[in-house]
Formats: C-alpha cells, structure tokens, sequence
C-alpha cells in the first residue's frame, strides 16, 4: 500500500507540475495579449492627439479668417459710405 500511495504521491506531483506550467504558459499569453493591446491603446491615443491638434489649427486660421472677412466688410462699408458722401 505505501508503493501506491507513492505512486499516486507522484502522479499528483506530476499533475500539480503540468498543471502549473500550463497556468504559466497562459499567463505569458496573456501578459503579451495585454501588452499588444496596451502599445495599441498607445498608439490610437498619439493618433488622436495628432488629430486634435490639426482640428486645433484649423480652428484657429478659421477664426483668423472669420476675423480677417469682418474687418475687410467693415472697410468695404466704410468705402461705400465714403463713395455716397462723394456723389
């Protein structure tokens, strides 16, 4: 009876060590999953940021040009009344 008790020791041991390995494997499967879609995540976040930095820009020129349009129609009212002055 002590021989099988060993040898069910033993299986069990075995078992445990496979079972573990098999654990760990997944794990390393896992932390590389996680790794990927983190750079990912990385990589979409600078993409965005890219983004909202030309959407900046271009919001500044359009106010700059809205700016730019208001000042030339205040002008051109300016030259129309001038014109009406004159005749």
């Amino acid at each position: 009876m002590t021989g099988g008790r060993r040898l069910v020791d033993a299986l069990v041991a075995v078992a445990a060590r496979y079972g573990a390995e098999d654990r760990a494997a997944k794990l390393a499967s896992m932390r590389e999953t996680v790794a990927a879609q983190r750079r990912e995540l990385l990589e979409t976040r600078a993409e965005l940021k890219a983004r909202e930095e030309k959407l900046k820009e271009r919001e500044a020129r359009a106010a700059k040009a809205d700016k730019d349009l208001e000042r030339r129609r205040r002008e051109l009212a300016r030259i129309k009344e001038g014109l009406k002055r004159i005749r």
